[in-house]
């Protein structure tokens, strides 16, 4: 017997700018309105890690405070979690300068 399974959903939309680049210690917030523009889902994560939605990828907290450059990703779900959008935003901060 074979079973179809047929996902009848609309993925969400999610439209991200990159933060502004910070100095150290400064950290950035990539949950605010500048950096999330748009997002028509119902659920918002945020994820560090190449599979941001698979096994590999992490869930990343605190995402109000990153003290880290490098590549975030903002997932979007639907009401049915089998319906996403993921958008990655560069996150830069520049280390300190040692004058000494």
């Amino acid at each position: 017997m074979n079973v179809l399974v047929e996902c009848d959903c609309d993925d969400p939309e999610i439209i991200t700018a990159d933060p502004a680049a910070v100095c150290s210690p400064a950290t950035v917030d990539i949950t605010t309105a500048g950096v999330i523009t748009t997002n028509t889902g119902v659920t918002t994560t945020f994820w560090q890690g190449c599979r941001s939605y698979g096994a590999s990828g992490r869930d990343y907290w605190p995402a109000t405070a990153i003290q880290q450059s490098g590549i975030y990703y903002i997932k979007s779900e639907a009401a049915n979690p089998a319906c996403f959008t993921v958008a990655p935003v560069q996150v830069t901060i520049h280390p300190m300068a040692d004058f000494g």
